[in-house]
């Protein structure tokens, strides 16, 4: 009875045509190039129990149905040409949504942003303290180039801002070590806070404004006036008080009577 039945299975295997090619999917290939699967592959893969799974299971299950079902000459030809249309759409996918955006993003990039932001570096490097390392490329460049400079902004800001701290307290101890010992307390306090405001303004001037005024005489040429005229504006606003708080500093010196001074 045995053997009627091999013989049978013998005739079934036979009659059934069979190709000696083995299925080998494009459109799986295709899949496995996209970094996104990838990553999920790896991260899948990195459990042991999806490890086992993958070679104790669907890997033998596959081997079986491609030797044993998908060799079959017929289903072999659906498989084959199943596949070679799916992978075309792929391909097309790939032009269109993959490979026609990122040339358009790349032309942008190297004829828009790249440009735009090797001026912003430029104008840094020439007035604000040089960026040190080169910043990212790609589409957003722009933002990690803004984001090192006010990295460095907030940087040096604290560091001005310790500085001009320290200077006005050496400043304002030594105008009140410098006051007339006879002077009363007010007097003292009165005297050194002028005096250290005019001198801290001059410094600021000299260190600053006139810095700012110089580096910026090309675009001065160029018709751009506002820097020049904030300059000025500022001196107009500043240098009638200080005239003011030196007036009502002398007239409390000599009177030593009490004057309000205008906000």
């Amino acid at each position: 009875m045995s053997d009627q039945v091999e013989k049978v299975k013998q005739q079934i295997n036979q009659s059934i045509p069979k190709t000696n090619k083995k299925f080998d999917s494009k459109s799986l290939q295709h899949l496995n190039q996209y970094s996104l699967v990838q990553y999920f592959l790896n991260l899948v893969l990195q459990f042991s129990i999806a490890q086992v799974l993958y070679k104790q299971l669907i890997l033998p299950i596959y081997n079986f149905i491609n030797i044993n079902i998908i060799s079959i000459s017929p289903i072999y030809d659906l498989f084959t040409f199943t596949d070679s249309i799916i992978n075309e759409i792929l391909i097309t996918f790939d032009k269109y949504f993959i490979s026609y955006p990122q040339e358009q993003v790349n032309y942008f990039t190297k004829n828009v942003i790249k440009p735009i932001n090797s001026k912003i570096i430029e104008v840094n490097n020439q007035y604000l303290t040089p960026l040190e390392t080169k910043t990212e490329d790609g589409l957003f460049q722009i933002f990690y180039t803004l984001k090192s400079i006010a990295l460095n902004i907030t940087s040096t800001t604290i560091s001005k801002g310790d500085e001009i701290q320290k200077n006005i307290s050496s400043t304002f101890n030594k105008e009140y070590s410098s006051t007339p010992k006879d002077s009363n307390f007010i007097n003292k306090n009165i005297t050194a806070s002028v005096n250290t405001f005019n001198k801290t303004y001059n410094t600021f001037n000299e260190e600053v404004l006139i810095p700012i005024k110089q580096q910026t005489q090309e675009l001065y040429a160029s018709g751009y006036k506002r820097g020049e005229s904030l300059i000025a504006d500022t001196k107009e606003k500043i240098n009638p008080k200080i005239e003011e708080y030196k007036t009502k500093a002398e007239s409390i010196i000599n009177n030593n009577t009490p004057v309000q001074v205008s906000g």
